[in-house]
């Protein structure tokens, strides 16, 4: 294989990668426990730059609500619809890490306004 073609290949499976949290969908379910709560669903992933998920990350939310993230770096929750969840602030953490970055999506259902934030932390050094 030439050399171009072998970096267009890595360069589309490193895309794949960094692009693979927009793919979740959401779609309401209302046997869901998990939509049993009112206000705004929120809920994403928490992983380092490898992809690994992170277990005890906190995920803040407005300043006041505070999720962790489970063994498979996931997290779910609810919390008042007000401001916009369109315009609320989201911040994810954990001790000896620092954030890359955060992709958040904002929408609603004819049932449920929901919010996926799916956030990339690296080691610090």
């Amino acid at each position: 294989m030439r050399r171009s073609a072998i970096t267009t290949v890595l360069m589309s499976l490193c895309t794949l990668v960094f692009a693979s949290g927009a793919w979740a969908q959401y779609s309401y379910n209302p046997n869901n426990p998990d939509e049993q709560g009112s206000g705004t669903r929120y809920f994403g992933s928490v992983k380092d730059e490898r992809g690994q998920a992170l277990k005890g990350a906190a995920i803040v939310v407005k300043q006041a609500y505070v999720f962790t993230s489970d063994e498979a770096g996931r997290y779910v929750g609810h919390a008042p619809a007000h401001p916009s969840p369109k315009a609320v602030l989201i911040g994810c953490a954990k001790r000896g890490y620092t954030l890359v970055r955060i992709t958040k999506r904002a929408g609603s259902t004819k049932q449920k306004l929901w919010v996926q934030a799916d956030c990339i932390l690296r080691k610090a050094r």
